[in-house]
């Protein structure tokens, strides 16, 4: 259970003489959360504990498992300092009024997909395209987001070198022709010393951990006190009953080791499977097929808004994805279906990390990914049904690209299109067509064409690692460069598209409600693991 979501935020730490909040662990572990412990009772035997937090802990004491940070003991404090920031965040949120200004001004161009009022609503020219550039910072039990026209990228030696700090920068411009915009946004967080590496790292725990409920995977424990009690068991099969008993052994141990943020996701819906057992495997290699559903009725006691958004969103997208190698063998495959309100991601692990399967279903357990033939591909096949305009992509291909210090995907085809039905059940795609300029599929297939012929050789995505010397600091930094199409049909699309994902000022509400309620129940568990160790 988790607490109410009028229970305030707490300070967690004390002033380092600069604004911003500083810890030792003695005063975390004094501090926090007295009730929650109280609920979640006794911890579980440490062993259990670290196989639950194994994840977690990788990511903040680095590749060599040995504390990070300002010379700090206990990795427990860089979380506990994560913690503070989106404490801050989430409640303490200030933004000035230029920026306020130009969130309300998205928001209802993107409801009616009006992109000129976008490249106009941004307040600072800078040539040929206008750009809004902000920065962000923790501020003690605030954090503050104000425009800065002048703001340059994140530093890991100067603005970037703390935990939450951020710089965005939105800009826009007109290409030849006015029927089209350039898009570009950067966005940069400041770290501490989390890495592209790390969050690899981290991964591979968490696969290591999913699918060691299997008997022949080399990391099930062996020690019992590693494995969760029944009173847990009971509790993970009462709120998942689909799961089998290699299910039920990781999801327990999660229950036990994230008691309160467990609770809380458990409450929005059920984890329906985790592993598939194969008694005919040599073991080598764990089936992942992680499938997890909202429902809403069991949302609708503590997120009724929340809850009826999700009911309504219908067969809105449904999505299938693969991650290929040069070679067309699939390491990973992901699905996302609105109607059924499920999602999902498989893969065959060796040790955690992905392996490919070959075209006669054969896993390569000594495939590794930095050794594949490239290039990869993400492919994708998606169906929209739009107020019963439905519209299928087949065939969209993401060339995607990694190092340790960057990962990329770029866009440099049009996919297959479709588009069939009639809108709202009444109205004809063809009769779409005779209203709107232009007919359907080709307006579809123009918006990727123009997407796909973006300046420097397609729309791309990319997200990389900056990092001072010796250790130090880190800014991971977000990047996306992408031409639109600007479309009548496709603003019709994307209007109706959006009365069903932004119209519920509730729903957004609770959206806001349930990451603080997340927020105060992983500090509650991140203090009891704190109190155990």
């Amino acid at each position: 259970m988790a607490r109410p979501d009028g229970a305030s935020a707490r300070s967690l730490g004390a002033s380092d003489g600069g604004g911003r909040r500083r810890l030792a662990a003695p005063a975390l572990i004094a501090g926090l959360g007295a009730a929650a412990i109280a609920w979640a009772g006794p911890p579980p035997p440490r062993p259990l504990l670290d196989r639950g937090w194994a994840p977690l802990l990788r990511l903040v004491t680095g590749e060599t498992g040995a504390p990070r940070g300002d010379g700090q003991a206990d990795p427990v404090v860089a979380l506990v300092r994560g913690l503070e920031v989106a404490g801050a965040l989430l409640h303490g949120l200030e933004v000035d009024a230029t920026t306020r200004g130009f969130v309300d001004g998205v928001r209802r161009s993107l409801e009616r997909f009006d992109l000129g009022g976008f490249h106009k609503g941004l307040p600072h020219q800078d040539g040929a395209w206008r750009r809004l550039r902000v920065t962000g910072a923790r501020a003690g039990d605030r954090y503050r987001v104000v425009a800065a026209p002048g703001a340059r990228p994140l530093d890991p030696g100067g603005h970037g070198a703390l935990p939450g700090d951020l710089g965005l920068d939105l800009g826009a411009r007109p290409l030849p022709g006015g029927e089209a915009y350039a898009f570009a946004a950067s966005l940069g967080v400041g770290t501490g010393r989390v890495g592209l590496v790390d969050l690899a790292g981290a991964a591979r725990e968490a696969g290591r951990l999913l699918v060691s409920g299997d008997p022949r995977a080399p990391h099930r424990p062996r020690d019992r006190a590693a494995q969760p009690q029944p009173p847990a068991r009971l509790r993970v099969l009462e709120a998942c009953p689909r799961l089998r008993p290699e299910d039920m052994d990781v999801v327990a141990t999660l229950a036990e080791a994230f008691p309160e943020l467990s609770a809380l996701l458990l409450a929005l819906g059920p984890i329906e499977d985790v592993a598939v057992l194969d008694l005919a495997s040599d073991g080598r290699a764990q089936q992942l097929r992680l499938v997890a559903r909202l429902e809403p009725e069991r949302m609708a006691g503590r997120w009724p808004a929340l809850a009826r958004h999700a009911a309504g969103l219908g067969p809105l997208l449904r999505l299938d994805g693969r991650l290929l190698d040069g070679d067309r063998r699939p390491w990973l495959r992901f699905g996302l279906d609105t109607e059924a309100l499920r999602v999902r991601l498989e893969a065959f692990l060796h040790d955690g990390a992905p392996v490919p399967v070959d075209g006669r279903g054969r896993v390569d357990v000594e495939a590794v990914a930095a050794d594949a033939r490239g290039p990869w591909t993400v492919e994708l096949d998606a169906r929209s049904d739009v107020n019963g305009v439905v519209t299928e992509l087949r065939g969209l291909r993401l060339e995607a690209e990694t190092t340790s210090l960057e990962a990329s995907l770029r866009l440099r085809a049009a996919p297959q299109v479709t588009t069939s039905g009639s809108a709202f059940g009444v109205i004809p795609a063809w009769l779409i067509d005779v209203v709107i300029p232009g007919d359907l599929e080709g307006l579809v297939r123009d918006f990727f064409v123009t997407a796909a012929a973006t300046e420097g050789g397609g729309a791309r995505w990319t997200v990389r690692a900056r990092q001072a010397p010796d250790d130090g600091p880190t800014v991971l930094e977000a990047e996306a460069r992408l031409d639109v199409r600007d479309s009548a049909l496709v603003a019709f699309v994307a209007r109706v598209a959006g009365m069903k994902l932004l119209k519920s000022d509730a729903a957004r509400d609770e959206v806001w409600a349930l990451l603080g309620a997340a927020h105060r129940a992983l500090e509650a568990d991140v203090t009891r693991f704190a109190r155990a160790r």
